[in-house]
């Protein structure tokens, strides 16, 4: 099963998705010295909230950092399974 993780941003007012920001090349230990997942979730699998005290560790992982705006936003570290390759579709 392959992977990709990303930073979602989402309207607060409306809850609707307005960017994914792919962050695949930021090393798993360091997701999770940041944001300690339970136990059930070694791999992170589940969404985990980019709440006003984590804003500055998770900026220093980012290549490109983040304005963030939590009066406007929420954003979150989510995991979302891609697709199987298909090789046959690509001939």
């Amino acid at each position: 099963m392959e992977i990709e993780r990303s930073i979602t941003v989402y309207n607060r007012k409306t809850e609707r998705l307005k960017e994914e920001i792919n962050i695949d090349y930021i090393d798993l230990v360091e997701l999770k010295r940041i944001f300690k997942p339970v136990d059930e979730d070694p791999l992170m699998y589940m969404a985990y909230e980019i709440s006003e005290d984590l804003v500055q560790p998770v900026n220093e992982l980012l290549g490109n950092k983040i304005k963030f705006d939590l009066q406007k936003n929420s954003y979150f570290v989510e995991c979302a399974q891609l697709p199987p390759y298909d090789f046959e579709k690509q001939n």
